[in-house]
C-alpha cells in the first residue's frame, strides 16, 4: 500500500511543461512539487515580473520588507530566485500548511517562507540600522562595492557570499581523512584504444581463443 502510494505520486515528465511554458516555481527544479506547479492544464494568470538587471542583494543579506503583513520587519535573505526576481526571507512572509499521510496519522504543520519581489525589500544599512538604496562604486584600489545613498558608507558583502573563498585551494587545509595532494597528482590510467573486456584478459593474461573477430573503427 505504502508503495503504490509513493507511486501515484510521481509525475510523468509528458505531463509537466517544458521551454518557454515553464514557469519558476518556489521548488527545486525537477522535484515533485515543482512539475505539480507546472502541469500542462493549469492556467496560470500573466504575472510580469520585474526584471534586475544588476543585482545588489546576496544570501545573507539583511533587508528590511516595505509592504504586506510583515512591514517593517527585517531579516536575512536565505534563498534568491533571479528568474522570477524573487528573495526570500528567513522566518517572514511565511505561509502554513498541514500535511498527513492517508493511515489517518497525527501529521505535522509546516511553515515555510513565501517568496517577495525584490521591489518590496531594501538592504539595511548597518551604519543607522535603516533600509535604504545602494549603487556600485569603485574604490581607489579598484573594489567593487556596495554604497548607501542614504548615509554614504560601505555595505560589505555577507559573510555567506564568501564561502567561495573557503574552496580555494590555497584556503584549504588537509586533514586525515582527506586525499593527499602527492596522490592526485600520480597517473595510475594509460588511455588505450582496446575495449574493457579485452583490458582485462591482457591484465589478468587470458588468451582468448573463441575464434571471433573484434570488430575495429578507424577514423
Amino acid at each position: 500500500m505504502r508503495l503504490a502510494r509513493v507511486l501515484f505520486y510521481r509525475i510523468p515528465d509528458y505531463l509537466v511543461r517544458t521551454g518557454k511554458e515553464y514557469r519558476r516555481s518556489k521548488y527545486p527544479k525537477g522535484s515533485e512539487e515543482d512539475k505539480k506547479a507546472n502541469l500542462k492544464w493549469i492556467k496560470d494568470k500573466q504575472v510580469l515580473d520585474q526584471p534586475v538587471i544588476d543585482w545588489k542583494l546576496f544570501n545573507g543579506d539583511v533587508v528590511e520588507i516595505l509592504s504586506g503583513k510583515d512591514k517593517g520587519k527585517q531579516g536575512r535573505i536565505v534563498e534568491i530566485i533571479k528568474e522570477r526576481s524573487w528573495v526570500f526571507v528567513g522566518g517572514l512572509n511565511c505561509s502554513y500548511r498541514t500535511v498527513q499521510d492517508e493511515d489517518g496519522s497525527v501529521g505535522a504543520y509546516i511553515k515555510e517562507e513565501e517568496p517577495l519581489p525584490v521591489g518590496d525589500i531594501a538592504l539595511v544599512d548597518p551604519t543607522d540600522n535603516a533600509p535604504t538604496e545602494v549603487v556600485y562604486r569603485f574604490t581607489e584600489g579598484g573594489e567593487k562595492v556596495r554604497i548607501s545613498t542614504k548615509t554614504g558608507r560601505i555595505i560589505p558583502m555577507p559573510e555567506f557570499e564568501r564561502e567561495e573563498e573557503n574552496r580555494k585551494r590555497e584556503n584549504f587545509e588537509e586533514t586525515e581523512k582527506d586525499t593527499r595532494a602527492q596522490h592526485l597528482a600520480q597517473h595510475t590510467h594509460t588511455p588505450s584504444l582496446m575495449s574493457f573486456k579485452q583490458d582485462i584478459l591482457n591484465e589478468h593474461g587470458i588468451v582468448e581463443d573463441s575464434g571471433q573477430k573484434h570488430r575495429t573503427w578507424w577514423y
